[in-house]
């Protein structure tokens, strides 16, 4: 990911992959990926944390109507898929 944007108070509760660290939205106690148990985190640091140790840039904003339309979250890709 290239750069991650997101709003200033964007905060959603989640759930990590315990084996394959994995992130997913919902309360799903096992992961969708590899069906190993996960634990409760908050995905917007997690997100944050990812993209910054893969070299991209976050920029976070305050007020934004297309980016609050889509969750509050959007991103451009390093690569396109």
């Amino acid at each position: 990911m290239q750069r991650l944007y997101l709003l200033g108070r964007f905060s959603q509760p989640g759930r990590l992959c315990v084996e394959c660290g994995a992130l997913q939205s919902g309360d799903a106690a096992s992961c969708r990926l590899c069906g190993k148990p996960t634990e409760a985190a908050e995905l917007g640091g997690a997100i944050v944390d990812r993209v910054i140790a893969a070299g991209g840039k976050v920029e976070t904003v305050e007020i934004h109507q297309a980016l609050a339309r889509v969750g509050g979250v959007a991103a451009l890709l390093r690569y396109p898929l």
